[in-house]
């Protein structure tokens, strides 16, 4: 069963072939050739939680000089980049996704520079104060270039490939502003929130919304992404009224919402969802508007 199971995803999905060492545990059939190496989004976050535990628990600071593992992984003519497009110039020097430390098979793996990957990127090395790290400053400005010329709006899949357009790219870009103080991001920023305000929707009992298909989660990254730019207009209240609404009743959640996407080379599509992680993004987003102290931005570590 695993054989005829593996050869049907192989047709399916005709790649990429990763030749990594990290595979889903639960999929006994997965193809061995499929498994992906370390990722640039994955090591920020976990990198960032750390900085958290340190900060807010008492755990142990990080010590390892983590901006190297992205420094040593850049969009400068090394690897085939899949979603090279009009947003994005050769050789951009924009952090890659894929760290192919050990993995592949010695030929440069193909890979993606994706503008939330960059942008959470850039919100880890805002809080560890190295922003100085190479390849940070041409990140930034391959987000800018995306947002300004309105290729995140057109080619949303170009731009992101791994995050559905959701407006997760407007959460993690204001993110990276606010609480990772990259400042190159503020013009960026702007145009988003003002995107933002153009797109909401307002409905009856004073709440309003967005909608890019999942409302709750979208809404959730829409209000921290006007609380994120120090916004305090009454889309704040309106949208914290809504996602009360929303609230499940019993399991005190909300409802899952596509966040993270992967593509064959065939085309096929795979979507992550979890109504964990809506429901995380709507309590950051309640909490966040109801604080006194929503546009502090918190200490580096």
């Amino acid at each position: 069963g695993d054989w005829v199971l593996g050869r049907i995803v192989r047709v399916l999905l005709r790649g990429p072939m990763l030749a990594g060492y990290r595979a889903p545990v639960n999929l006994s059939f997965y193809p061995a050739e499929f498994a992906v190496v370390a990722d640039a989004d994955d090591t920020a976050a976990i990198y960032a939680a750390l900085l958290d535990h340190e900060r807010l628990d008492g755990g142990p600071p990080v010590r390892e000089p983590v901006e190297r593992f992205f420094s040593d992984w850049r969009d400068l003519g090394g690897a085939r980049v899949r979603n090279r497009g009009d947003w994005l110039p050769p050789d951009s020097g924009a952090f890659l996704t894929w760290l192919d430390y050990g993995g592949g098979n010695g030929a440069p793996l193909p890979n993606d520079v994706d503008a939330v990957v960059n942008a959470n990127i850039l919100y880890l090395l805002g809080r560890l104060g190295r922003l100085d790290t190479p390849g940070a400053a041409e990140a930034a400005a391959v987000i800018n270039a995306a947002v300004l010329s309105g290729a995140h709006i057109a080619s949303p899949d170009l731009v992101s490939p791994y995050y559905p357009d959701n407006l997760a790219l407007h959460y993690c870009l204001s993110r990276a502003r606010d609480r990772g103080g990259v400042t190159s991001l503020q013009e960026a920023t702007d145009r988003l929130v003002s995107e933002l305000l153009e797109t909401v929707i307002w409905t009856r009992g004073g709440r309003c919304l967005w909608s890019r298909g999942r409302p709750q989660l979208n809404t959730a990254f829409a209000v921290l992404t006007l609380i994120n730019a120090g916004y305090e207009g009454p889309e704040i209240e309106g949208a914290v009224r809504f996602l009360r609404s929303e609230q499940d009743p019993v399991t005190g959640g909300w409802k899952a919402g596509a966040f993270f996407r992967g593509r064959g080379d065939s085309g096929v599509e795979t979507n992550w969802i979890s109504p964990a992680l809506t429901t995380a993004m709507a309590l950051e987003a309640l909490v966040r508007a109801n604080s006194p102290l929503r546009t502090e931005v918190p200490a580096a570590r």
